[in-house]
């Protein structure tokens, strides 16, 4: 009789937890099954759609992948140029070397108003013509110009597409210039990658926050690590102590208010952050953003910088 209740009561504590089952988690769930993403593009706006891409193929290193959409997390794609850019591109960098003054300037505005959308075919080329010193001394005059308008993280020399999966990070090239995709206010959409910074999947800092080691106060005993890239998760705290500079810090300045400041975690909220540290500028800038002010600094040890993925 016993057995009997206790069988009746586990089934009804069952049958309890199913119904009380989180509505956040049914979403989450739903979500990821659906293909729907958080798409974040180049000139940092974002905008949330549905993949009907079934699986990706990734090469990498050693091999081809194919990698099933529903075990994606999250991919940051590599600077892209679109082909009709990179090709005005080539056909301006060429133009510099023209004995013509009127070609030569011609084709300087034309890099000047190309340069942010073909960034980094704006730097290969650059390489490309060290030889010709002429061009090479334009070439890095336009780069210096163009470099402050260059949208959010375009101008890093990443090479490689990185896939998150729940178990794994994979880089490689991803086979694909567009992805089709449906979005409520247009329906069926070809979104083209070299407007992609990144696809977040639903639940990816779930999964970050799991896996990312917790954030100090301040990175003061980092100075002699320059170049190093650490992720961090971190509550956003917009009181969280003084700040110096924007999207540049001084070593210590507090974190958890820095990442607020440059829009990366929201004041109150868990995510993950991706820490770069690296030389001091000549001086720090001060600014107020997302309700945190920053102050002004000249020069210190070392700096960390706050990459916006």
């Amino acid at each position: 009789m016993y057995r009997h209740l206790w069988l009746v009561l586990f089934l009804a504590a069952c049958h309890l937890q199913l119904i009380n089952r989180a509505p956040a988690e049914e979403e989450q769930e739903e979500a990821v099954n659906s293909g729907q993403v958080e798409v974040k593009l180049v000139d940092g706006s974002a905008i949330k759609l549905v993949l009907k891409q079934e699986t990706y193929s990734l090469q990498t290193p050693y091999g081809k992948l194919t990698i099933p959409t529903k075990d994606v997390r999250l991919i940051e794609l590599a600077p892209r140029v679109a082909d009709d850019v990179a090709k005005q591109l080539e056909e301006a960098v060429a133009n510099l070397a023209s004995p013509q003054f009127e070609i030569r300037e011609k084709a300087v505005a034309d890099l000047l108003r190309l340069g942010p959308l073909g960034y980094p075919a704006l730097l290969r080329l650059a390489k490309e013509k060290r030889s010709d010193l002429e061009v090479s001394a334009r070439l890095d005059d336009v780069i210096e110009k163009v470099r402050p308008s260059v949208p959010g993280n375009q101008g890093e020399a990443r090479e490689w597409d990185v896939v998150h999966t729940e178990q794994s990070r994979i880089s490689g090239h991803l086979e694909m210039n567009s992805i089709q995709a449906e979005t409520t206010q247009f329906g069926e959409v070809q979104l083209k990658l070299a407007d992609v910074r990144d696809l977040r999947f639903q639940g990816i800092i779930e999964g970050d926050l799991s896996k990312a080691e917790p954030a100090p106060p301040h990175l003061y005993d980092k100075a002699d690590q320059i170049g190093k890239t650490f992720t961090y998760k971190i509550t956003g705290n917009a009181r969280a102590g003084t700040l110096w500079g924007t999207d540049t810090y001084t070593l210590d300045s507090a974190l958890a208010a820095a990442v607020v400041h440059a829009g990366v975690v929201k004041d109150g909220k868990a995510g993950v952050a991706r820490i770069k540290i690296v030389p001091s500028p000549a001086s720090f800038t001060g600014s107020t953003r997302n309700g945190v002010t920053s102050h002004v600094y000249g020069a210190y040890p070392a700096a960390y910088k706050i990459l916006k993925r």
